[in-house]
């Protein structure tokens, strides 16, 4: 149990992703679910006996709380029987899983009161209906849901299997400061970068700044220190990410994702200080001159 509680993030993040996926507990989702948890548990490394033994406490032991309801219930119990165990912990971070998935429901405020995260009832799941839904709703610019739709079409859950798609959309996570989309993306590198130089080389650098966000991106440093020993590369991708993370996310309240603006950063033609000026200069909005124009001024693009 230690062990999985050592891997918090990823588990948290099976949860989340598989409750997301549907509240639902029919075959097909089960079959889905499972695939996504090893997914995501590969993505950090864990060992395979540990990753049965959160697939077996995620689908069986948490799968009966699927609705706010019954997150409600878990808490009255508790706070009337005055005690907290080890299931408990497990039940507080599915309920925490439903209260994140709520406040994304709020986000939709014009949307008709049975949309697709209401979880007070139970969804029929079908996977290309979901994925339809998620896609829909990932027009907002949600990172829950873009890291979602990312692993979906990283398997073919839902849509036809594209790398290059789950690609972009978690590069549009991590430049918007997703740590969790590093590691599903370092996934996806560690599996291409078999005899591939250039995969070999992503890997190495989305390595580095996985572990320089790791140290310094939790606590909101911009400025790395001069001892830090990775390539520049990787300096510079950190920078535009915790750049954009303390200067727009933060500073600016912008929490969902610009999709045009990501676009922009990307664009291989820019140098250091062109990305860098987009960001310092955000409110100016001269990055929609960029994406907006009916020229052609790009090619290829950078990042991960």
């Amino acid at each position: 149990m230690k062990k999985i509680f050592d891997n918090y993030e990823a588990f948290y993040n099976m949860i989340l992703c598989t409750t997301l996926l549907s509240n639902s507990q029919n075959g097909e989702y089960l079959l889905d679910a499972k695939k996504i948890i090893e997914f995501i548990g590969n993505s950090y490394s864990i060992d395979n006996d540990i990753i049965d033994e959160m697939t077996d406490i995620i689908l069986n032991k948490l799968s009966y709380l699927g609705l706010n309801s019954d997150k409600e219930a878990v808490k009255q119990n508790r706070y009337y029987e005055n005690k907290y165990d080890f299931n408990d912990m497990l039940n507080e971070i599915k309920c925490n899983a439903l209260d994140e998935i709520e406040g994304i429901y709020n986000k939709f405020t014009s949307y008709p009161k049975d949309n697709i995260f209401d979880y007070s009832f139970y969804h029929i799941y079908n996977p290309k209906v979901r994925y339809f839904e998620l896609s829909t709703a990932g027009k907002l610019g949600i990172i829950p849901v873009i890291r979602l739709l990312g692993v979906l079409n990283a398997l073919g859950i839902g849509c036809e299997k594209s790398i290059d798609v789950a690609v972009l959309r978690f590069t549009q996570c991590i430049y918007w400061g997703d740590i969790p989309s590093m590691y599903f993306l370092l996934n996806i590198y560690r599996d291409k970068m078999i005899n591939s130089d250039l995969y070999t080389n992503k890997y190495n650098i989305l390595k580095d700044v996985i572990e320089l966000s790791e140290k310094y991106l939790r606590v909101g440093i911009t400025v790395l220190p001069k001892h830090e020993n990775c390539t520049k590369q990787a300096k510079e991708e950190y920078i535009y990410i915790s750049s954009i993370l303390q200067d727009i996310i933060i500073n600016l309240n912008k929490p969902e994702i610009i999709f045009s603006f990501v676009e922009a950063i990307m664009i291989e033609d820019l140098s250091y200080e062109q990305r860098l000026g987009l960001i310092n200069n955000f409110k100016d909005e001269k990055w929609k001159v960029l994406t907006n124009s009916i020229d052609n001024i790009y090619t290829k693009k950078v990042g991960f």
